[in-house]
Order: C-alpha cells, then sequence, then structure tokens
C-alpha cells in the first residue's frame, strides 16, 4: 500500500511538473519565458523547443497522470506501467543531457525520481505476481 501511495505522488508531481513545462514550451517555442536560450539545442535535431515540448507533455507529463490514476485504480498491470513511467523518466533525462551538452541539479532530482519509479514498478510487480500466485 504505502509503495504504491508513494509512486502515486512521484507519478502526479512529475506529471503536473512535464505538463507545466511542456505546455510553456509550446507555448513559446524560443524557450524565452522559462529563460532556456535556443542555443541549448545546437547539439540536437531540433532547432526550437516545439517538438521537446511535445514530448515532455505528452509522453512524461500526461503519461505520468495516467499511470497515476491506473495505479490509484489498482488496474492488475499497474506495476509495469510505474516501470514504464520511470524508464520513460530516465530515457527524457540522459537524451537532455547529451542533447543539451550540460548538466543541472534538475537532472539529478528528474533521474532520481525516474530510478525510484523504476525500482518501486519492479518491487510492486514481484510483489503482484507473488500474491497472485
Amino acid at each position: 500500500m504505502i509503495l504504491r501511495i508513494i509512486s502515486i505522488i512521484l507519478l502526479v508531481f512529475t506529471g503536473i511538473c512535464a505538463c507545466f513545462g511542456g505546455i510553456v514550451l509550446v507555448m513559446d517555442p524560443t524557450g524565452s519565458i522559462i529563460q532556456m536560450p535556443v542555443e541549448l539545442l545546437k547539439h540536437s535535431p531540433f532547432t526550437n523547443f516545439l517538438i521537446p515540448g511535445l514530448i515532455l507533455l505528452i509522453i512524461i507529463g500526461i503519461g505520468s497522470i495516467v499511470t497515476a490514476v491506473i495505479v490509484l485504480l489498482r488496474n492488475k498491470y499497474f506495476p509495469k506501467f510505474i516501470t514504464a513511467s520511470g524508464s520513460a523518466l530516465i530515457i527524457w533525462i540522459i537524451t537532455q543531457i547529451f542533447m543539451i551538452q550540460a548538466l543541472s541539479y534538475l537532472h539529478f532530482i528528474y533521474g532520481g525520481i525516474g530510478l525510484i519509479l523504476l525500482i518501486l514498478g519492479v518491487i510492486q510487480w514481484k510483489i503482484e505476481k507473488w500474491v497472485n500466485v
């Protein structure tokens, strides 16, 4: 129970933050609203933040919120969704670090949340498998 609650809290937090960031980047692909210079993308295939903003909004933001609902409803596949959300967040952070070729404290925070979600998902997957034997 406590693992599910922690998972939901982390998913909702990540989802809200990613939706906010994604919406801002889609509304202003230059990144000026949040003081992110478009020059950060010089080592990436993107010329502005529109596509990264959409990915952040849809996959990380909405994906995390949907996963939180699935966990709350205790769908039988909820541990797999937690694991997938954690993995997606880790991949997002690693890709971002390589593309902008810079490191921020936020990478450690969200990378850590992704890792925690991945671990929580695997643990709950094992528990659910054991309980349903």
